[in-house]
């Protein structure tokens, strides 16, 4: 017992001798924003949450700080004429080929993921993408490709996945354990995008 009393003693005292970097973080020096290849486009250019006067170091004024108001919900009017819901922005909803950080090629949806599951459901019975399965919980669904696109045993899966910036959709291996090949996910998701 002795021994463990004298253990913690010197334990306690040496968190004396470890230096304190909590603080370091406010010596970072703001960095340039990332430049986006000419053939690419980026979707989460702007900030959801900025910081008011982000190049000057924080200091104490005595005003209180207000964080800026979140992201509002979408408001959608209905046309009279067909009466269909139609967003107000003109490209909300639209869907997007683009890629990820990787350069992998994906599809971005900037809706909810119920739409998304919706929209991505009707364009895949509109293609030559068959559909062998689906789990809506995990967001994929298990298709059977055409012999032609060499995919091993003709099968790959559709995940979608929520992000910042929407719902993204990306093709993954038979087993789903990766992204399936460039050149195979490029064809599938040009023909699904072209339905979308």
């Amino acid at each position: 017992m002795k021994h463990l009393a004298w253990g913690c003693v010197l334990f306690l005292a040496g968190c004396g001798w470890i230096p304190d970097r909590t603080l370091v973080y406010q010596q970072a020096e703001p960095v340039e924003p990332m430049e986006v290849p000419e053939d690419l486009e980026f979707t989460g250019a702007e900030p959801l949450y900025p910081l008011p006067g982000e190049g000057e170091r924080m200091e104490y004024t005595g005003e209180r700080f207000t964080p800026p108001r979140p992201p509002q919900l979408e408001v959608v009017r209905r046309d009279r004429q067909t009466d269909s819901p139609r967003p107000i922005r003109p490209d909300a909803g639209r869907a997007l080929l683009t890629r990820d950080g990787n350069n992998h090629p994906i599809i971005m949806l900037p809706t909810e993921f119920s739409l998304a599951w919706e929209q991505v459901d009707a364009a895949l019975a509109e293609s030559p993408l068959r559909v062998r399965d689906r789990n809506r919980e995990a967001g994929i669904f298990f298709l059977r490709v055409p012999r032609e696109k060499g995919v091993p045993r003709n099968e790959v899966q559709l995940k979608l996945s929520h992000t910042v910036n929407g719902i993204q959709v990306a093709v993954l291996t038979r087993d789903g354990a990766s992204l399936a090949a460039r050149d195979v996910s490029t064809e599938l998701l040009e023909t699904l995008h072209g339905k979308l």
